[in-house]
């Protein structure tokens, strides 16, 4: 049960980053 708890947090750690990566990296390209 731990395992996939921690899995589950590491992916939703995961998007997390790469939607504020996105976040920071789309208005330097449109500028």
């Amino acid at each position: 049960m731990r395992k996939t708890t921690r899995d589950r947090v590491i992916k939703i750690t995961i998007i997390f980053v790469v939607i504020c990566f996105l976040a920071t990296l789309l208005p330097i390209m449109f500028m």
